[in-house]
């Protein structure tokens, strides 16, 4: 066993590897433990062939993502520069990522706010960003903040009617914005 693992070794350090996949790309499938040059080479010709490549390093994963952001469905586990990268060129894809982190969830909100209605529990500071950016993107947000309903409906008061259970501060920001929205409460308090 040892033998077999040093001989790849040398095989992969040697440029062998490199010289199989040149011949016949689809030689990477039979490759246990291809060199990155190897790995290299082949998604240039075929992105898709990341699907045949058992632990692609990082450097390959942008490659891939840099030719097609979808194939980032093909990843187990692309990290977040990775993630970052494929968002980037195209915020769809954001829905194949397994667990996006907080910041690939924030680019996307940058380029498209209704995306958020995909996030499951995004924190407050994204929806703080949805609604900055749109405040109509409330309506997308299952259990939005305080602070982001109060945000809504002091940018646009016609927003009151399409949050639940809204508290006393969002009420009263309601009314202050427009005096209308006291239609939409069905037991005001005095302080309203």
């Amino acid at each position: 066993m040892r033998k077999n693992i040093l001989k790849r070794l040398i095989d992969n350090l040697s440029g062998a590897d490199l010289r199989r996949v040149r011949k016949d790309p689809m030689e990477i499938m039979g490759l246990e433990h291809p060199s990155e040059a190897a790995q290299l080479y082949v998604v240039r010709q075929n992105p898709e062939m990341i699907q045949f490549i058992g632990a692609p390093s990082e450097k390959v994963q942008l490659e891939v993502v840099r030719k097609d952001a979808s194939l980032i469905m093909l990843l187990d586990a692309p990290s977040e520069k990775v993630q970052l990268e494929a968002v980037r060129k195209d915020t769809g894809v954001f829905l194949y990522i397994n667990k996006p982190t907080e910041k690939v969830k924030s680019e996307v909100l940058k380029s498209d706010s209704g995306q958020i209605i995909y996030m499951d529990n995004p924190s407050g500071n994204l929806q703080m960003q949805a609604v900055e950016s749109d405040c109509g993107s409330i309506i997308f947000i299952e259990h939005p903040t305080e602070k982001v309903q109060i945000r809504a409906v002091t940018t646009d008061p016609e927003l009151f009617i399409y949050i639940g259970s809204p508290t006393e501060k969002v009420r009263y920001a309601a009314v202050s914005a427009c005096a209308d929205n006291i239609m939409y409460i069905s037991r005001p308090s005095e302080n309203i």
